[in-house]
C-alpha cells in the first residue's frame, strides 16, 4: 500500500502537469479535516480511514451535488470518506449529495489500491473514462516509481475494455450548516423545533439536556437570532 508521502508526490505531479484541475491535495489536509471546497473540475484521493485509497471526481457530473467513486476493491462507502466528500462539495443547493461509483478494475491483491487510484487520476486528468481501461497488473507499480523518478506521470499500461457493469448510486443526506453527513459512532444531531432542519451537536453546541430529555424545546442558532 502507497503512503502518504508517495500518494502527495504523484498528485503534485498531476496538478503542475494540470494546473486547471482543483483538488489533487495532500490526502492529510482530509485526515485533518481540512479539505476546501472545491468549485470547479476537481479529482482528490482520499484515505478512507482504514488501509485503503479511493478518488472522487465531480468530472463527468451532470449537477453540482454529483461525485463519482472510483474504488478499486468496493465494498461501500466508508463513513470518513462520506464526510471528506461532504466537505469537499459544501452542497449548499441540495440536501443530497448523489455518490456515483463507476464500475472501475479491481486489484486482485490488499495492496495495490493506491496504485489503483493514481492510475484513475491520471486517465481522468488525460481525458479518459476510468471505466474503460483493465490495467497492466504486472506493470502499473513499475510505471508510478518510474513515473515518481522521472517528474512527469503519463496513462498507465492498460487494455482497453468494455465499459460494461453496474454504476451504483449512493445518496448521502447532508445537514446542518456545515453540509456533512451524520456519524453516530462521532456525533450526535438534533432537530430545530422551529425550522425542523438537523444540526450536529458539536457544531450548534447542542447542551447535553436536549438529548437527555426528548420533549425538550431546543432552536437551531439561526432561529435564536431570528
Amino acid at each position: 500500500m502507497l503512503t502518504d508521502l508517495q500518494i502527495q508526490m504523484a498528485q503534485e505531479l498531476l496538478h503542475r502537469q494540470f494546473p486547471y484541475i482543483e483538488g489533487l491535495l495532500s490526502p492529510t489536509i482530509g485526515k485533518a479535516e481540512q479539505f476546501p471546497v472545491m468549485r470547479n473540475s476537481f479529482i482528490q484521493v482520499l484515505h478512507t480511514g482504514g488501509n485503503h485509497w479511493v478518488c472522487v471526481s465531480n468530472i463527468g457530473c451532470s449537477h453540482n451535488n454529483q461525485v463519482k467513486l472510483y474504488d478499486s476493491l468496493y465494498s461501500g462507502i466508508a463513513p470518513f470518506t462520506r464526510e471528506q466528500i461532504g466537505a469537499l462539495l459544501f452542497n449548499q443547493d441540495s440536501n443530497v449529495i448523489e455518490i456515483c461509483v463507476p464500475p472501475v478494475d479491481q486489484q486482485t491483491n490488499g495492496t495495490d489500491c493506491g496504485v489503483f487510484v493514481i492510475a484513475f487520476a491520471t486517465a481522468l486528468c488525460h481525458n479518459m473514462d476510468p471505466t474503460s481501461l483493465k490495467f497492466n497488473r504486472r506493470a502499473i507499480r513499475a510505471h508510478l516509481l518510474d513515473s515518481l523518478k522521472n517528474g512527469y506521470i503519463g496513462i498507465f499500461p492498460f487494455e482497453e475494455k468494455s465499459s460494461i457493469g453496474y454504476e451504483e448510486t449512493v445518496a448521502m443526506p447532508v445537514y446542518c450548516d456545515c453540509r456533512l453527513p451524520y456519524n453516530p459512532t462521532k456525533d450526535q444531531m438534533a432537530e430545530c423545533t422551529n425550522c425542523k432542519k438537523w444540526f450536529h451537536q458539536a457544531c450548534q453546541k447542542i447542551p447535553d439536556k436536549v438529548f437527555k430529555y426528548k420533549r425538550f424545546q431546543w432552536k437551531c442558532n439561526n432561529c435564536q437570532i431570528a
